[in-house]
């Protein structure tokens, strides 16, 4: 666990993988128009 976590961390820090974009999804906001997301029913059973 302390192995990827480690990895993890360096891509962060190196901006690599899929942090690279890191400055674009960071920006990411929700658009008001988009209709707000909703569970089914069938998740109300879990």
């Amino acid at each position: 666990m302390e192995v990827a976590r480690a990895q993890v961390l360096a891509l962060l820090d190196e901006r690599a993988g899929p942090f690279a974009d890191a400055d674009q999804w960071a920006s990411w906001r929700w658009n008001p128009a988009w209709p707000a997301p909703v569970l089914s029913r069938d998740s109300e059973r879990s």
